[in-house]
């Protein structure tokens, strides 16, 4: 059996950079934050995980 290891260097600025990126454009998000009549194009998860209303309200909307 052979192994396979592939490093990226600063994994965690590439990821949010590719999603910042995915944001930005639209793609993958999931959800319309709209704000005083301006709109956010959003995702879910970020939303989740850094804050505890929008993580208990997708959890929530699961549940129902």
């Amino acid at each position: 059996t052979q192994k396979f290891t592939h490093e990226i260097p600063d994994l965690s600025a590439t990821i949010l950079d590719w999603m910042n990126g995915c944001r930005s454009t639209g793609f993958l998000c999931d959800i319309t934050i709209i704000i005083d009549g301006k709109q956010f194009r959003a995702h879910k998860t970020i939303l989740a995980a850094c804050c505890d209303f929008f993580n208990t309200m997708f959890h929530n909307e699961v549940q129902q």
